[in-house]
């Protein structure tokens, strides 16, 4: 029973140029290049091996032949069938002579059982065959560019990568073998499977059906191959393939900190550092919002564009140029292999000042605050100028204050939001060190938080953190203390000072202040008023009493009396040693009285005995000794 027609027409695979035949050989036409079993689809499938396709040969080759199980084929038997096309014993024989084009054509129709023809789809077709030269020429490779694609992804190798010139050798001819891959990624064939692949064709790769698969990190890789027509010695061959990272990052570790003293520091890789799946050595940044307060300087001059390699050479500097800001700012755009990404990088200026960092401070006391404790002397020097400070914040428990010199200066403790270096040098400021509120006494923590100023240099913002405890009078403070709590002088058995919160009592009511281990020249800068002076008006009041009283106690042991030493000549010669008298003041002479009975009578003459008596010489006084 013959089928109806349905109106099929053949497709005949045929891979141009069709067929390649060395010259004066032959070569087997195989369904790869010639193919009608489609015309079968209109057989149910149950009767599809009762028939088969036949082709009726109406041109043939000129030349050379074509040879059906090694039987030729000519006018009188011009067909084959695709059953014998299938089993690959259709042959082409090159006749020889050239190099010139050949083929044939055919008509193609289908055939039932028993051979009857069957009406249906049929169709009429041309074959080409290229004969080339039987000298086979090497095959030539050809310069190719490295593929590029994302990590990740997948992507076609064309002609671009992998491409030969070879005029005798068919695209199918031309194999290569994987010798050596990278560990990012691997080759793979479309309808092959997913796994690589180790051998392909140039009919492979001109088609598109050779791709790389990355599916390992974002480097480089090289495929070592050889390639071969099978007829010349394998020649080596290379494919590159650049793998890009999907994505980048600018890594900023540390903002970009600029001394005060120079205002002008280099970028590192602590502030910009590119990284994807790995560090990205070769990015190339922009600059896209320039800093406010400065200039981006490479090579010393201004530039908007810098590489990391420039980085890495300390080229590339921000120098401040505004100096009314501590901070500042400035936006990039990252490049690296192809993928951006932005980021900002923040400066700020750290300040040249020595700050205390010893132990607990007393809570409830006050303290001097001096270069042993804030110190920008340094940075004085640099600039030549006295720097500034300004209180930002704190502490959260106490105040800072301006101190008197002494307790009859007027005014007493003022706050102070702004000081000098000179007034730390001076001695006139002081901290009031609190007591936290609302919980239990113990050690605490707190801070200033300063802005330093100084001529010439950006301000810069400084912390002084310390911690505090109850005070404990047997502890040795490194500070100098101003006053302690009321609470310790009431202890210690001393009378209360009625001077205001902060202000320095006399130092009879409280402690002598700790002195920090600086020195005696640093025990004197610190007790200039409350120690030195009053010891040395002590000392003067001592030189002028001592004196005083050495001459008082010598006038008690002589008295008032002036001994008056005769030097004349004894008489009768009665006595040889000098004779004294004390000396009669005039308003003092005693009169003389006679004694009723005893004396002489009036007008007579005294009593030669008393006389005698009166005569008597002295005896010799010994040294010390005086008559009274």
């Amino acid at each position: 029973m013959a089928l109806p027609s349905v109106g099929w027409t053949l497709i005949a695979c045929v891979s141009p140029p069709g067929l390649w035949v060395p010259e004066g050989q032959r070569a087997k036409i195989t369904v790869a290049a010639l193919d009608a079993s489609n015309l079968l689809a209109s057989v149910p499938s149950r009767q599809r091996s009762e028939h088969d396709v036949l082709f009726q040969v109406t041109r043939f080759p000129t030349r050379g032949q074509l040879l059906v199980s090694e039987e030729p084929l000519h006018a009188g038997q011009p067909h084959f069938l695709q059953s014998q096309l299938a089993a690959g014993q259709l042959v082409y024989a090159h006749g020889g002579g050239g190099t010139q084009q050949d083929g044939f054509r055919f008509r193609a129709h289908l055939q039932g059982p028993s051979g009857a023809s069957v009406a249906g789809p049929q169709t009429s077709e041309a074959f080409a065959i290229t004969v080339r030269d039987v000298n086979e020429r090497p095959p030539q490779p050809q310069a190719s560019v490295p593929l590029r694609l994302t990590r990740g992804s997948r992507a076609p190798i064309s002609r671009a990568q992998l491409s030969v010139v070879d005029p005798d050798s068919a695209p199918g001819e031309i194999e290569y073998e994987v010798q050596r891959a990278p560990h990012n990624g691997f080759l793979s064939l479309v309808g092959g499977g997913s796994g690589p692949v180790i051998r392909f064709t140039q009919a492979d790769v001109d088609s598109g059906r050779l791709a790389f698969v990355a599916n390992g990190s974002s480097v480089a890789g090289i495929f070592q191959l050889s390639m071969s027509d099978g007829a010349s010695p394998p020649l080596p061959m290379s494919l590159a393939v650049d793998i890009l990272p999907s994505a980048i990052e600018v890594q900023l570790r540390a903002p970009l900190e600029v001394p005060q003293a120079l205002g002008r520091s280099s970028l590192s890789r602590q502030q910009l550092r590119v990284v994807s799946d790995r560090e990205e050595p070769e990015a190339a940044y922009r600059l896209i919002q320039g800093p406010q307060y400065g200039h981006l300087l490479v090579g010393g001059r201004p530039a908007s564009t810098f590489s990391q390699l420039q980085i890495d050479q300390g080229e590339v500097v921000f120098a401040f140029t505004n100096f009314s800001s501590s901070h500042d700012h400035f936006r990039v755009l990252a490049l690296a292999r192809g993928v951006n990404a932005s980021a900002v990088v923040n400066v700020t200026v750290t300040a040249l000042l020595h700050v205390w960092t010893g132990g607990p401070w007393p809570q409830g006391a006050t303290l001097r605050l001096d270069p042993t404790i804030l110190d920008a002397g340094e940075l004085a020097n640099r600039t030549g100028s006295v720097p500034r400070f300004r209180l930002l914040a704190g502490p959260r428990h106490g105040r800072v204050v301006r101190v008197p010199r002494s307790r009859t200066e007027p005014g007493g403790s003022q706050l102070v939001e702004q000081f000098t270096q000179q007034d730390l040098e001076d001695g006139r400021l002081g901290l009031e060190v609190g007591r936290p509120e609302g919980r239990a006494p113990g050690p605490a923590g707190d801070s200033l938080t300063l802005e330093l100023w100084a001529q010439g240099v950006p301000p810069a913002v400084a912390s002084l953190d310390f911690a505090t405890e109850p005070y404990n009078a047997a502890r040795p403070y490194r500070v100098a203390l101003l006053s302690v709590p009321k609470a310790a002088r009431t202890e210690a058995g001393k009378p209360e000072s009625s001077t205001p919160t902060g202000e320095p009592g006399p130092m009879a009511s409280s402690p002598v202040p700790t002195v920090a281990k600086g020195g005696f020249l640093a025990f004197l800068e610190a007790n200039m008023f409350s120690v030195i002076i009053p010891v040395c008006l002590v000392l003067l009041l001592l030189a002028l009493i001592l004196p005083l009283l050495f001459y008082l106690r010598k006038r008690n042991k002589t008295g008032k009396h002036n001994v008056q030493v005769l030097t004349a000549k004894p008489r009768n010669g009665l006595a040889g040693d000098t004779e004294t008298f004390r000396k009669v003041e005039p308003g003092q002479t005693i009169p003389l009285t006679a004694v009723p009975g005893q004396g002489p009578p009036p007008g007579g003459q005294p009593d030669p005995e008393l006389l005698q008596f009166c005569r008597t010489p002295n005896p010799a006084l010994k040294n010390g000794q005086y008559w009274v």
